[in-house]
């Protein structure tokens, strides 16, 4: 027997078919809203990138785009002008190229220090223990004062060997007065006077050797030696307190320097050595006077340091009467040797993927002209064209790189 719908069975097959067809008609409606949406997103972050890329401030709005922007004819070549339009010239500023006799200022930083041969550092004469100190750090000392004591065995065997040495010298020479005695009475030796002058001369050398020995040591008896200020000055630094031991291969263990024979030593770059010439003026500023400080550049290092590449330059100050002490840190002005040449900002310049250096020169207003050039010696933030420039010349000083946004600028 065959199954044949009933009239409720057609019922329900019918409302199911109209619940399929709705809900293909909503899919299809949801895909084209997404799609719509997509779209639209898609547009907005293309816009987005187009008005933000600027690499200087201010251009958000009105940065031109590569249709404003009229590009050179054969890329790289500096015969193509560039043309910008009359909105992005305002991000754009051209001066005259100039042949000024300038000195560039150089500006480097430095210290206080004590003058070549103002710091003795005294280090211990003998090797032995220090028993007493008689000043300290700030103290104002003479040549001759005490600074310290030291109890050391070797001083006290150096000056036996004085004591035995002079004994030893008196008997030699007693011994050749008597046989010069006996050889004026006929009955002495010639070979005995020879023996006894020669162990005189050895008497004599022992005793001098011995006697320099003490008088190193200075003034004192047996195992005591007395440490004493070579030089005027103030106590700058003591390395050595009651029971250290100390030895002459150690270091110094006072150092006194004389306060009123300061001056500045600066730390300058070696591509500005060739700027700096002696009795250059210059101008110091420190943090315990008002006002720049003159000076002028009394010694030139003959040596870079290794670590930081760069040369001690000596500014000696107009005045010795400043509240200054060594160490102190400042920053010194130095005036470069005068020289003509033109010379642009740093910004104007850029440099390409190969090094090459180039500017922008101005045709006519809004067409610029790309020119390669070679550059000389910069200093606070200028540096000197010293080939494919000429004086008169309209350059692009600022916003080159809206002109050429794939170099670099030479800063």
């Amino acid at each position: 027997m065959l199954w044949a719908p009933t009239p409720e069975h057609k019922s329900m097959s019918t409302g199911r078919s109209e619940l399929t067809r709705r809900a293909l008609r909503y899919a299809r409606s949801s895909w084209a809203v997404l799609a719509v949406l997509a779209a639209s997103v898609t547009a907005l972050a293309f816009s987005l990138t187009k008005t933000t890329d600027s690499t200087e401030p201010g251009l958000l709005a009105v940065r031109p785009t590569p249709d404003d922007l009229a590009q050179p004819e054969k890329p790289g070549s500096t015969d193509a002008a560039v043309h910008i339009p009359e909105k992005a010239r305002q991000f754009i500023k051209v001066d005259t190229a100039a042949a000024l006799s300038t000195g560039p200022a150089i500006t480097v930083p430095a210290r206080v220090a004590f003058r070549d041969g103002a710091l003795a550092e005294i280090s211990a004469p003998v090797p032995g223990r220090v028993v007493k100190t008689m000043v300290k750090v700030g103290d104002s000392v003479k040549a001759g004062d005490a600074l310290l004591a030291i109890m050391s065995p070797s001083a006290a065997a150096n000056r036996s060997d004085l004591t035995r040495a002079d004994a030893e010298l008196t008997a030699a020479k007693d011994l050749v007065a008597r046989n010069d005695l006996l050889m004026q009475r006929g009955v002495g030796i010639e070979v005995d006077l020879l023996a006894a002058k020669k162990t005189l001369s050895e008497a004599q050398a022992e005793h001098d050797r011995a006697a320099r020995t003490v008088t190193f040591l200075g003034k004192g008896d047996g195992d005591l030696v007395t440490v004493r200020s070579p030089v005027d000055g103030s106590v700058v630094d003591r390395h050595a307190t009651i029971g250290t031991m100390v030895d002459p291969s150690g270091g110094a263990i006072v150092s006194v320097g004389d306060p009123h024979s300061l001056w500045v030593e600066c730390e300058v770059y070696e591509r500005d050595l060739p700027l700096i010439q002696l009795g250059a003026s210059a101008e110091v500023q420190l943090g315990t006077v008002a006002t720049s400080v003159p000076g002028h550049v009394s010694m030139i290092g003959s040596a870079l340091r290794a670590d930081s590449r760069r040369a001690p330059v000596y500014i000696e100050l107009g005045s010795n009467d400043l509240p200054i002490r060594a160490g102190m840190f400042a920053r010194a002005t130095i005036q470069g040797v005068p020289s003509t040449a033109i010379t642009l900002p740093a910004a104007a310049v850029l440099i390409k993927e190969d090094g090459t250096k180039s500017i922008f020169v101005q045709k006519v207003a809004g067409e610029y002209l790309r020119r390669d050039i070679e550059v000389g010696l910069s200093s606070g933030g200028q540096v000197q064209v010293t080939r494919g420039l000429s004086p008169g010349e309209k350059v692009v000083v600022a916003g080159a790189l809206l002109i050429d946004g794939e170099s670099e600028q030479l800063l």
